[in-house]
């Protein structure tokens, strides 16, 4: 129809339509004629050929290495972690040797007042034992040394007695303690009126049997180092991150394929397409 109209017809009489094409030479021979049946059966063939050799890669597939990747690097992470520290001894206690006084507990910006000084320690009120520096007399430390009554009253009222000027190393709860130790002595400087805080004291909770000795491992701390402190350690990164390029590697292949895998699964649904009308 050369004006471009369009003729819808049913499958059945669209094939019987296209079947009866010809084409004949001057002679009024045939030399080619249409069959659809042929064409479908070239389709079917290309369609098997395809099945054949699509790559069978799976989402599952690649998921599952990517967990098992994951894994191996937290395992990384976790020797690290463990091996790429080390411990830093505490710093040894500060032990001047000057004058001796004792002082009540600290006013509420946690500083000492030098007329609660007192030469002697007194009963149910002296909480920290001063101790000059020989050289500096405006520098000191601190220690707590309270008797019973006074320990009972900084267990109860730690905010207002002990907190300001030092810092706990363990639980005052746990076990029961009925003793406050001094691990390390804080230190403090005089200023005017005043005992002014530099250095926090460090104290632990036990009891009456406890030392400062008992508690000197609560002092250590630990350092990242830039290198792994340990032949095995070093061995088992070594090995797991070898294990880690190869599945990477994997991973790729896997992931390729997979985007191969799509294009087949595009062309074979072209070709499904087609032969639908079979």
């Amino acid at each position: 129809m050369s004006d471009g109209t369009k003729i819808s017809l049913p499958w059945n009489q669209l094939k019987d339509l296209l079947n009866s094409i010809k084409a004949v030479d001057t002679k009024g021979e045939v030399v080619y004629e249409f069959d659809i049946n042929k064409i479908n059966a070239k389709y079917d063939s290309e369609l098997a050929a395809l099945e054949t050799t699509k790559p069978k890669t799976s989402n599952k597939q690649i998921e599952s290495l990517k967990a098992e990747i994951q894994d191996l690097k937290d395992s990384i992470k976790a020797i690290l972690d463990k091996n790429t520290t080390e411990v830093v001894p505490a710093e040894p206690d500060t032990n001047f040797t000057g004058e001796v006084s004792y002082l009540r507990s600290p006013i509420s910006d946690g500083s000492f007042l030098v007329d609660h000084e007192s030469k002697t320690p007194k009963f149910a009120e002296s909480m920290f034992k001063l101790t000059l520096n020989p050289n500096n007399p405006n520098e000191a430390t601190i220690e707590f040394i309270g008797d019973e009554k006074v320990t009972i009253h900084a267990f109860n009222f730690p905010e207002e007695n002990i907190e300001k000027v030092s810092d706990y190393l363990n639980s005052m709860i746990k076990g029961n303690p009925n003793k406050i130790i001094t691990v390390r002595k804080g230190i403090v400087e005089k200023k005017g009126d005043k005992w002014v805080l530099k250095q926090k004291a460090k104290l632990a909770f036990g009891d009456s049997s406890k030392t400062a000795k008992d508690y000197e491992n609560l002092l250590t701390t630990t350092k990242p180092t830039s290198e792994i402190n340990d032949n095995l350690s070093r061995q088992l990164v070594k090995g797991l991150e070898e294990n880690i390029k190869s599945k990477e590697t994997e991973l790729t292949v896997l992931e390729n394929s997979s985007i191969v895998e799509n294009n087949f699964n595009a062309i074979i649904q072209q070709l499904n397409i087609k032969t639908d009308c079979k």
